[in-house]
């Protein structure tokens, strides 16, 4: 059955569905028009096209929503053969090379396309806004890789329409969806009829970041509290970042255009991913000299030898102990930086 317009209780006229030319005219329809994306009928987005991302080419379109969310589009239309699957790895490779990336690195594709800050540009639309807080959750959620994934396509077909319910039914960071972009054409008439599909329940709020603060005082000592205190002291002295999370708080450093986690604290402990670290690539032989460095430090065990997450509590540690493990942590993250500044297809920094 088609769509059935009229006006003023007038005849019902059926009215045509309006294909688009390319591809291009999809994307310039979101990008003019976010509120076709939003899942809120006040929920402010701000868009910039073609962001370049590193070895992977350029996303349609990178938004961000007035609460930190992340947005990736991939417009495609039901003509186009990539519709299938293609475009599916296509959307998890941006999402890929996003996740770590710096506020900074991320920010200059605003910068670049649309003149402004994404703060900027979202304060605009939203005057009453914590720009510091906006800027914290846009860091995590780079950190954390948590992004909303969009395929918006003119005509969803049922291969796609499956594989979406399939990968937005997972319990991950990551959300996504398909956007069916129904458009028609009637007179001097559009109308636009938007449908989601695979849309994840929200209806059970986000478990909300702790902060610096509730860390510290969920220590169970005055010893444990104080030296908690010194390393994030010692940390942020360095020009470096303690991001809270559910639990904990990770301790972060650019490492080129990236922002990587070098170690966590906790409550009653203090941890390395050492696997993590690999699994971003890190070289082998600067992580063992991390290890061996930590592990010669006084109440540092053998497990910083060859656990892939050890810890060790506030406890059984010193001062001295505190300084020297943030000194061993920052000679990693020179080391890191010093590699990648080199690394192929890295272009030099100054």
């Amino acid at each position: 059955m088609g769509v059935l317009l009229r006006q003023n209780g007038g005849k019902w006229e059926s009215i045509r569905r309006f294909e688009f030319d390319s591809e291009s005219q999809l994307q310039k329809m979101l990008y003019d028009s976010p509120e076709l994306i939003a899942s809120e009928p006040d929920e402010v987005i701000v868009f910039t096209c073609e962001a370049g991302l590193p070895g992977s080419g350029y996303t349609d379109l990178l938004g961000v929503t007035g609460e930190g969310r992340i947005l990736l589009v991939e417009t495609k239309l039901a003509r186009n053969a990539e519709i299938r699957r293609k475009v599916i790895g296509q959307v998890f490779e941006y999402a890929a090379y996003l996740w770590g990336m710096s506020f900074d690195h991320f920010d200059s594709f605003f910068k670049q396309k649309e003149h402004n800050s994404v703060i900027d540009l979202i304060q605009q639309k939203k005057s009453e806004l914590d720009r510091e807080q906006l800027k914290n959750g846009i860091a995590s959620r780079l950190a954390d890789g948590a992004f909303d994934l969009l395929i918006a396509v003119d005509e969803i077909n049922p291969e796609l329409e499956k594989i979406i319910a399939f990968l937005s039914s997972r319990k991950t960071a990551v959300r996504l969806e398909a956007l069916e972009v129904e458009a028609y054409k009637h007179n001097n008439m559009e109308l636009v009829v938007p449908h989601r599909h695979g849309q994840i329940d929200t209806s059970d709020p986000p478990t909300a970041s702790t902060t610096l603060e509730q860390i510290v005082a969920e220590s169970p000592d005055a010893h444990s509290r104080l030296l908690l205190t010194a390393v994030i002291s010692e940390w942020q002295n360095l020009g470096h970042r303690l991001v809270p999370r559910t639990k904990g708080a990770s301790g972060r450093a650019s490492i080129g255009e990236y922002e990587e986690t070098i170690f966590c604290v906790y409550a009653k402990t203090i941890e390395v991913w050492f696997g993590h670290l690999e699994r971003k690539g890190a070289p082998a032989d600067i992580i063992l000299e991390y290890r061996k460095r930590l592990a010669g430090l006084p109440g540092f065990t053998s497990k910083f030898l060859k656990d892939d997450s050890p810890n060790v509590k506030w406890q059984v540690l010193d001062d001295k102990g505190v300084k020297s493990f943030v000194s061993a942590a920052q000679h990693f993250v020179d080391q890191w930086s010093q590699r990648r500044q080199f690394e192929p297809g890295d272009s030099k920094q100054d």
